[in-house]
């Protein structure tokens, strides 16, 4: 729909999203990715930082419950790990350098 022209729409549509599928508490999962760097791409700043953080804070917990039962190969910690790795990414790519920072320690200090 964005590369469409159809901004008005597509911000509907994510607005949507976040609000019934990925919003505060909600799980963590590759959707939530896509809907975050959706939100910043239509330039949703507040929206997008606030769904980053909470996958942030949701990837990360897991990761580090899975590591401290030593369960890191596990394949929950290693989808997590990749949405703290694609996370950066995002954040890297929209300017939000505090949260990639974030992503890239904690990453790093379960993969390094």
């Amino acid at each position: 729909m964005i590369n469409r022209g159809e901004e008005r729409k597509a911000r509907e549509v994510v607005e949507f999203v976040y609000s019934k599928l990925h919003g505060e508490n909600k799980q963590t999962d590759l959707a939530s990715l896509q809907a975050a760097e959706l939100l910043f791409r239509l330039d949703e700043k507040e929206g997008a930082e606030k769904l980053a953080n909470n996958i942030f804070i949701n990837s990360s917990q897991i990761v580090k419950y899975l590591n401290d039962h030593h369960e890191l190969n596990s394949n929950n910690a290693q989808i997590h790990l990749y949405i703290l790795k694609q996370l950066q990414r995002i954040a890297t790519k929209y300017q939000y350098a505090e949260l990639a920072e974030k992503c890239s320690v904690t990453f790093d200090l379960y993969f390094p």
